[in-house]
């Protein structure tokens, strides 16, 4: 198993590039904000339960591709939203990052320093 990004089954179908955490199954679901659980990013979108997606761990200190859920500037702090997206907002959310690149809106992908 690749140690920085080792892959997991998928419980459902996920886009590529967002939070992710494990299940009571060790499958792979979306992160929720707030949820101090999650394991990493996606590396590829899967298409169906079961599929093996490869998985960026976080605190590697690394720059991984996200997904915004808002308009974010380069250098803002970014924090956790629902969906597995992050956000510029900080109400009720824990910090991923600093955005290394730009995300005009929802749905971006986007480069982030990860902590």
């Amino acid at each position: 198993m690749d140690q920085k990004q080792p892959s997991y089954r998928v419980a459902s179908a996920l886009d590529a590039y967002l939070r992710v955490k494990r299940d009571g199954s060790g499958d792979l679901i979306v992160a929720v904000d707030g949820d101090t659980t999650f394991i990493g990013t996606t590396n590829k979108k899967t298409l169906a339960a079961q599929d093996l997606c490869s998985v960026n761990l976080r605190n590697q200190g690394q720059i991984v591709k996200m997904v915004a859920s808002e308009a974010i500037a380069d250098n803002a702090v970014v924090y956790q939203d629902a969906g597995g997206k992050v956000q510029t907002v900080t109400a009720g959310t824990v910090v991923v990052g600093i955005a290394m690149s730009a995300a005009d809106a929802d749905g971006d992908v986007f480069h982030v320093l990860e902590y």
